[in-house]
């Protein structure tokens, strides 16, 4: 603990982590808000602890769990969806559901849908706040050398699962193919894609 900031938080009433964390989010917001005209967003902590009065244009990503984006649009708020879709994880289900092969997640990160939580769809009323969600990268257990492997083509099955009907996002096998010819093409680029189907091969590399 830095004792000069210990002092500060002292002299301006400021007694817990929470409410340090409340005081910089609250500054945050007066500046994005009221001086830049920016929208400002925010993980699921400000919102979760109330440490801060958020405004209601705020955004709030969620990363636990779909339930808790289905509570933070509910509350009004617009927002994102982090928690199926984070890369880094060896079981990134929601379900907890494991693979016998790592490159086979990708169909978790596929099949995962924001409106639909353990209690069942988002309600109507709240949907349209839902605004999208992100695929995230943590660099904990990686380096230059399986950074781009564990990326791609992992984030396509995101991607596509965000960007398309959830009528055209409902088979894994028609999937499959377009998610490896994508690997195939990043390759030809210079991207280190990793493979989706066990066995293929990139016909012109």
């Amino acid at each position: 603990q830095d004792a000069s900031i210990m002092k500060w938080c002292s002299d301006h009433g400021i007694a817990s982590t929470n409410a340090l964390e409340g005081y910089f989010e609250q500054n945050l917001q007066r500046m994005l808000h009221g001086e830049m005209g920016r929208t400002m967003v925010v993980w699921e902590e400000p919102w979760l602890e109330k440490a801060v009065t958020l405004d209601q244009g705020v955004i709030v990503e969620a990363w636990r769990s779909i339930d808790v984006l289905h509570q933070i649009v509910a509350s009004g708020h617009p927002g994102i969806l982090a928690a199926p879709w984070y890369l880094d994880k060896q079981i990134p289900s929601q379900s907890q559901a494991t693979h016998y092969e790592f490159m086979d997640t990708w169909q978790d990160f596929y099949t995962a849908d924001p409106g639909v939580g353990s209690e069942g769809p988002v309600p109507e009323a709240n949907a349209n706040l839902i605004l999208g969600g992100e695929a995230c990268m943590w660099a904990e257990q990686v380096d230059e050398a399986s950074f781009d492997e564990r990326v791609w083509p992992r984030s396509g099955a995101t991607a596509e699962r965000l960007w398309s009907p959830a009528a055209a996002t409902s088979d894994l096998k028609a999937a499959a193919p377009r998610l490896d010819m994508m690997s195939c093409r990043m390759k030809r680029r210079g991207i280190h894609s990793g493979p989706i189907v066990a066995g293929t091969y990139c016909p012109v590399y």
